[in-house]
């Protein structure tokens, strides 16, 4: 079964954030998306001064996007008799090929940059605060559950806010294999029209607001001296 709807796509897509979360969050917190650490960066937790916050912040989103664009090669080989009957039997071409592997608006109608831009920062956004809200240890903070959480909250982002322009809500998940699809697909100029700069830069900016709102909306007004100094300190999930 090549396609299998929606429902079904967002919900892969967020337990593979969850299983991505799970194992890196003893590592690196669980930065697998450049906007999460676009909000750690924001909120200075990415290192005791600013160079080492500002270092950090590009260690780890390039470190991401390397991620993403190297998973491709595992895709490409797990699907090559896929991808060889669609352009035999459904005459694929390199093009089409290339655009299985990058988020983009589905053809049906064609929104507008501002509303695709608003689309991707509104989706992290609610991504980001959902993060937040789970790793708080003054809030909900559900230990061991948050990682999933954050997968189901990448799955219903996807489903409410995927129409307009894929729903990438990470720069690393578009990037990475836009890079790819260039390299092995070439020919497909539109790989690098405008609607690059959306899934690049909108949800860098949603991270930016979703640290901030939640900074100033909830976690300001917790009690300091309440938790311990650990859990106000730890920004891993």
């Amino acid at each position: 079964m090549i396609f299998i709807g929606t429902l079904g796509v967002c919900l892969a897509f967020g337990f593979a954030v969850a299983f991505g979360v799970y194992a890196s969050a003893g590592v690196s917190g669980g930065h697998i998306n450049p906007a999460v650490t676009m909000a750690m960066f924001t909120l200075g937790k990415l290192g005791n001064t600013f160079g080492e916050n500002l270092k950090m912040f590009f260690v780890y989103s390039l470190s991401q996007i390397l991620g993403a664009f190297t998973s491709c090669f595992l895709v490409s080989a797990a699907y090559a008799d896929l991808e060889a009957h669609l352009v035999d039997k459904m005459n694929y071409t390199a093009t089409d090929l290339a655009r299985l592997y990058v988020t983009g608006p589905s053809g049906d109608f064609n929104p507008g940059m501002g509303t695709l831009f608003i689309d991707q920062i509104i989706g992290t956004w609610i991504l980001i605060t959902v993060i937040f809200m789970v790793i708080d240890g003054q809030n909900v903070n559900p230990g061991g559950l948050a990682p999933f959480l954050i997968g189901m909250a990448a799955a219903v982002s996807g489903l409410a806010y995927g129409a307009n322009g894929g729903g990438a809500i990470n720069p690393a998940r578009d990037f990475g294999p836009r890079l790819f699809a260039t390299i092995f697909y070439s020919g497909d100029a539109t790989l690098w029209d405008g609607f690059f700069t959306v899934p690049l830069f909108g949800p860098l900016i949603g991270g930016f607001i979703g640290a901030l709102t939640y900074q100033f909306a909830i976690a300001a007004h917790w009690p300091y001296e309440s938790a311990p100094a650990k859990e106000r300190d730890d920004v891993s999930l």
